[in-house]
């Protein structure tokens, strides 16, 4: 990963504050570092080299000279952009890198440019002629970017604690962020824990200039399930759009290594990529249903891989947590990020780029609670005013046995979820709290969220939320600062007529410069669900589809849920509805988000 910070304004002394702020950022890029300045504007970036490792250096200007580009990320189909540009526009490009592929697709087709890019990023360009600052965001966040305005300055970084090295910038709590932490478990506004600090949505551009920014949305996922395949069909699909995607993925200048949980999503990409070496992290007691250290070990026996395993202690564990969550900046309630923590330090003891799956619960259907609504219809034939009778008179019982099933079945699912992680409710953190603030409900803040899906299924429902909150607030906020974030690669749906990740939604007020995505990445198979317990029937047919690819194959056994890569082992992920793109979309377009993992120097 690298580490790009800056600001717009009439600040003095530039130079000295961007270096301050990139001082904040050595351990996202401890391989070089650069800086751009002018009477208007400073950009600043660290960079850890994985592409054209000589070239490449950064801020980089376009071949006109009149965009100053900071970018953090990686662009999987730079060749092929770069090989239209050098056809369509006569190009002359100097470096092999792909950040001269974005600043002059930027300068040669607009903002607009960003809806041909497959990968993850989050950058800024300076344009001299417009005095303009551009800001963008990957399709599913899983590159940070965070941004306020202090005196007439507009300041933006990677990294919150790098914006904090700005003069004037306030370091108070946001009460509202609190409250609704308490119910989320993790920071789920675009105002961060820091009041006045934002976060720029996924899938969003922000423009500024003459001291007022817009911010545009080029990006919406949208779960719209349809039939028409045959489950033959998608299943030969699938498989071929996920190894297509793991090779596009595989583009390095560097040694790549994978993470390795033992489960279908990591093991896939760990079998099929072609690393050499594979990271794993377990617990003391090796009983517990968290280590995962033998079906992973297993996998890596089978693929070849050189098996790195780290154990965590009780006390090292503890002793990490003030670490964690400094490169944090915001406070999370998953302890999975420590884990994290220990599992990007071994690894980058080896390489600096691994391997490794993140969302495949949200796009396939992996999370065990999506199976909540099926065993809610065991009593949906009573009428609905008897249950929510029930259900109110069940909240007064004390904690037993099926108080929480009473509770549910007389709520619809707008009610009772809000993601994967329900804490409080607002009545407990009312409570909690001395002063509550006036933020929104949990059922008011997702309320539009669901009336837009108000056509899915409750478990489409369900993963809709997870793939517009969850996703990128909890998974891939706890892999950004010490494993860079994840590439995601496609979903299910890969042909016309199928499912398959794309835009579709709010087009930019723009509309000279900006129109909607008609196809978008997909989501790598990566993160910790449970297939074997996720059969989520009358959901998108893909789902049948990657039930039957893993229960066909041809190394598996009926019980392991295993795809025909792997010998044996738990599954991770199922599949879901996914999202429908333009119709004609080929599977390789459709490389997503990520699969790689950049590994921090911070160790």
């Amino acid at each position: 990963m690298c580490g790009i910070c800056g600001f717009f304004g009439k600040k003095k002394n530039k130079r000295e504050i961007v270096e301050k702020m990139k001082e904040k950022l050595v351990h996202r890029g401890p391989d070089a570092q650069g800086s751009f300045v002018n009477d208007s504007v400073a950009l600043g970036f660290r960079r850890l080299s994985i592409i054209d490792l000589e070239g490449g250096l950064q801020p980089m200007k376009s071949s006109s000279q009149n965009l100053t580009v900071v970018f953090n990320g990686e662009i999987y189909n730079y060749q092929e952009l770069r090989e239209q540009m050098e056809r369509e526009k006569k190009i002359l490009f100097v470096t092999r890198s792909d950040t001269e592929t974005l600043v002059n697709g930027l300068e040669a087709y607009g903002p607009a440019f960003v809806e041909q890019l497959r990968g993850m990023f989050a950058f800024a360009v300076w344009n001299e002629k417009k005095e303009e600052l551009m800001l963008a965001r990957d399709f599913f966040g899983i590159k940070p970017l965070f941004y306020t305005v202090v005196d007439g300055n507009f300041v933006f970084a990677s990294e919150i604690k790098s914006i904090l090295q700005f003069p004037g910038v306030p370091k108070k709590l946001n009460e509202r962020a609190l409250e609704q932490y308490l119910s989320f478990q993790y920071s789920v506004l675009e105002e961060t824990f820091f009041e006045g600090i934002y976060r720029l949505p996924p899938g969003c551009m922000l423009f500024y200039r003459q001291g007022k920014y817009e911010i545009c949305r080029y990006f919406q996922p949208k779960l719209q399930p349809e039939a028409g395949c045959s489950l033959a069909d998608m299943e030969k699909k699938l498989e071929s759009v996920l190894k297509k995607s793991v090779r596009r993925h595989m583009v390095s200048d560097v040694e790549v290594g994978t993470f390795l949980s033992g489960g279908v999503d990591s093991g896939f990409i760990a079998v099929s990529s072609g690393a050499k070496m594979a990271f794993t992290v377990g617990f003391l007691d090796g009983n517990s249903g968290y280590n995962e250290e033998n079906r992973a070990r297993e996998v890596a026996r089978y693929a070849h891989l050189s098996y790195h395993m780290h154990t965590i202690g009780k006390k090292e564990f503890w002793d990490v947590l003030p670490k964690v969550m400094y490169a944090l900046d915001e406070p999370s309630g998953d302890a999975s990020a420590v884990a994290m923590y220990f599992l990007a330090a071994k690894a980058s003891r080896y390489v600096k780029v691994v391997l490794s799956g993140e969302g495949a619960d949200e796009l396939f259907g992996g999370y065990n609670i999506y199976r909540e609504p099926l065993a809610l219809q065991k009593v949906a034939w009573i009428p609905e005013k008897i249950r929510r009778a029930v259900s109110r008179q069940a909240k007064k019982l004390p904690d037993r046995r099926g108080k929480s099933f009473l509770i549910r079945a007389g709520q619809r699912v707008e009610e009772r979820f809000i993601g994967n992680a329900h804490i409080f409710t607002d009545e407990e953190r009312r409570e909690l709290l001395k002063n509550p603030t006036d933020t929104p409900s949990c059922q008011e803040f997702l309320r539009k969220t669901y009336e837009e899906a108000a056509g899915l299924s409750d478990p489409e429902k369900m993963q809709n939320i997870d793939l517009k909150y969850w996703l990128a607030g909890d998974i891939l906020h706890e892999h950004g600062p010490f494993a860079g974030g994840a590439r995601a690669l496609p979903g299910p749906g890969c042909v016309r007529g199928c499912p398959d990740t794309s835009a579709g939604g709010e087009i930019c007020p723009r509309k000279d410069e900006v129109s909607v995505s008609e196809s978008g990445p997909g989501i790598h198979p990566g993160g910790h669900g449970r297939a074997e317990k996720a059969g989520i029937s009358g959901a998108c047919p893909c789902l049948a589809a990657g039930r039957r690819l893993v229960r066909e194959s041809k190394k598996n056994v009926s019980k392991s849920h295993i795809p025909s890569v792997f010998p044996h082992g738990k599954a991770d992920g199922a599949s879901g509805g996914a999202s429908r793109g333009k119709e004609g979309q080929q599977p390789e377009n459709l490389d997503g988000a990520g699969v790689f993992v950049l590994v921090s120097g911070i160790f």
